[in-house]
């Protein structure tokens, strides 16, 4: 009985220690493969970087970061509808995600929604100051309803908080040339140009012509 019993207990503290380190290695391949995703869509691979998302979803359904970064993906490839509900679904999860409320009003804004784009945005800056994206969108708004000043004003925060991010360049370029500002557009293209990746060829030739 004592040898059965000491079996039993070693075998139970090899259970343990094998469950611990494959949750440990399965949380070191989760954050692997966010990073991996993070710079696909840094270099515009945004078939693979949405890949990478859904395949960590199919182990994790409920993991915020992979469904926000697959929502952001959608986006950029204009899948308006799909980035909604992505972003709607962390946000029935957890109702103060700022994140979430950006990239819902984003993806809102971008579909013709100005009213219910500037609700969500104007949410996720309420519960975080530095959310770019929302800045970004709102001064979007702001552009269209040609209070260029506060767009100027928005675009330039933006890119304060969130550097690498190319679409800011642009929008803040089209602000400067509007209040004519044109030395400061020229060097926001510019610094377009240094911080998008190469893959979006038809962009930027398109901005190298403006310059």
């Amino acid at each position: 009985m004592k040898i059965t019993l000491r079996t039993l207990t070693v075998f139970l503290c090899a259970v343990m220690i094998a469950a611990a380190v494959s949750s440990s290695a399965l949380a070191e391949s989760r954050g692997k493969a966010l990073k991996r995703a993070e710079k696909q869509i840094r270099d515009a691979n945004f078939e693979e970087a949405a890949r990478i998302y859904r395949e960590l979803l199919t182990h994790d359904q409920t993991d915020k970061d992979a469904r926000l970064g697959l929502s952001f993906v959608l986006i950029k490839q204009a899948k308006l509808q799909d980035a909604y509900e992505e972003a709607a679904q962390v946000i029935a999860a957890d109702a103060l995600n700022p994140r979430a409320f950006s990239l819902l009003g984003t993806a809102l804004l971008r579909s013709g929604e100005f009213r219910n784009s500037v609700e969500a945005l104007y949410t996720a800056v309420k519960f975080d100051a530095k959310q770019s994206l929302a800045i970004a969108g709102l001064s979007e708004v702001e552009y269209f309803e040609n209070r260029s000043r506060n767009a100027y004003d928005g675009f330039k925060r933006a890119i304060q908080l969130d550097p690498n991010e190319p679409d800011y360049y642009v929008s803040f370029a089209r602000a400067c040339s509007r209040l004519e500002y044109y030395t400061e557009a020229a060097d926001s293209y510019q610094r377009f140009l240094e911080v998008s990746p190469k893959t979006d060829a038809e962009r930027r030739a398109r901005i190298k012509g403006l310059i």
